[in-house]
């Protein structure tokens, strides 16, 4: 493991390369400047509910049906899962979602499955 200098610079620049440094002895970037002719001025109404974001399988979850399984690869399955208890969660659908990371018949395979209910048991 190589010694880090311990170095402390009496301004807030590195006398050695010029770069401002913070009180940590790291060094600071420059800020962007906002540039002016970006602004626009409008009359756009405040909005008056929460914005809705659409999930990347927000579709395919709303074409399956209680019962039925999505299968995919089996390291896919944690991330699928995850995807629907949040997708039933925001759509308020009481739904349980199930998995198995191998399928009997293909071991390659996994299974997500999103049963009705009443949520967490």
């Amino acid at each position: 493991m190589k010694p880090k200098p311990q170095t402390t610079f009496a301004g807030p620049k590195n006398p050695f390369t010029g770069q401002r440094v913070n009180a940590k002895g790291r060094t600071v970037k420059p800020q962007a400047r906002l540039d002016l002719s970006q602004i626009v001025i409008t009359n756009t109404p405040l909005p008056t509910g929460r914005s809705v974001h659409v999930g990347r399988y927000d579709a395919l979850f709303a074409t399956v049906k209680p019962g039925q399984c999505l299968e995919c690869p089996s390291n896919d399955v944690g991330r699928l899962a995850y995807a629907a208890k949040k997708w039933a969660k925001n759509q308020a659908k009481p739904i349980i979602v199930r998995t198995a990371r191998v399928l009997q018949d293909k071991p390659e395979r996994g299974g997500v499955w999103l049963l009705a209910g009443e949520g967490k048991r």
